[in-house]
């Protein structure tokens, strides 16, 4: 910014935001015809920060870090992918939108997304997130 401009909001606000990296995943959060809550989901999971029992034992929140389901220590990839009665779940509802993909981790899945959604070939992720069938 030049010293001798007015300070609005919108200046400092661009100016601020012209400064930050665009993130790979952006295509899947912003500009997405998903519920607001899988939205909300996406970006918490993209950013790390999804609220898991490993992240909140690390915090001191809780004592026990454990997955309810199989009793292993519950991080992301744990219960999105590896947990045997989630991945189930996941495999049921692939299938059930006909997409034929095998579930590994949560940065390989992202990455499978982006690619995709790069490819226009699926306009949202609400087919994952929102189980809409009609619209694959």
């Amino acid at each position: 910014m030049l010293l001798n401009e007015k300070y609005t909001t919108k200046v400092i606000y661009k100016a601020f935001f012209s400064q930050q990296k665009d993130v790979p995943w952006k295509c899947a959060v912003y500009r997405n015809a998903a519920r607001r809550k899988a939205i909300h989901t996406l970006w918490m999971s993209c950013h790390k920060k999804f609220p898991t029992k490993e992240r909140l034992h690390k915090f001191g929140m809780i004592s026990n870090n454990d997955c309810c389901l199989c009793r292993k220590v519950e991080t992301v990839d744990h219960l999105l992918f590896d947990c045997p009665a989630t991945r189930i779940i996941w495999e049921t509802i692939l299938k059930w939108i006909e997409i034929d993909h095998i579930l590994k981790s949560w940065s390989e899945k992202l990455d499978w997304l982006i690619a995709i959604l790069q490819k226009e070939e699926l306009k949202s992720y609400n087919h994952l997130m929102c189980f809409d069938k009609n619209s694959v």
